[in-house]
């Protein structure tokens, strides 16, 4: 397996995109976890998967820590952003499998 690891700081009430790839075809899976001072998550992320040709619908919920999305052999194009209640810092980890 191999890993990617980023850190990114999500503004409080503003869409940041955490994750997006365009062409990619191998499944892949991301763990998000906020910084330590972020002891409760609030807000809400959006999801999209699709393939080449057939776009794909928005998949909205709630922000929690420790959330898992997971890009599978289809996903041609996969986007994922979030929208925090406050100003948090993301450490977003990624492997490939």
């Amino acid at each position: 397996m191999f890993e990617t690891h980023k850190t990114l700081t999500c503004n409080a009430c503003e869409w940041t995109t955490i994750i997006h790839t365009r062409f990619a075809q191998l499944p892949m899976s991301w763990t998000m976890h906020a910084a330590a001072e972020a002891t409760q998550l609030l807000g809400e992320f959006e999801q999209v998967k699709s393939s080449w040709m057939f776009p794909g619908k928005p998949l909205l919920g709630p922000l929690q820590n420790g959330m898992v999305f997971n890009r599978g052999y289809w996903n041609t194009f996969y986007k994922v952003r979030i929208r925090s209640s406050k100003t948090v810092a993301i450490s977003l980890v990624g492997v490939w499998f």
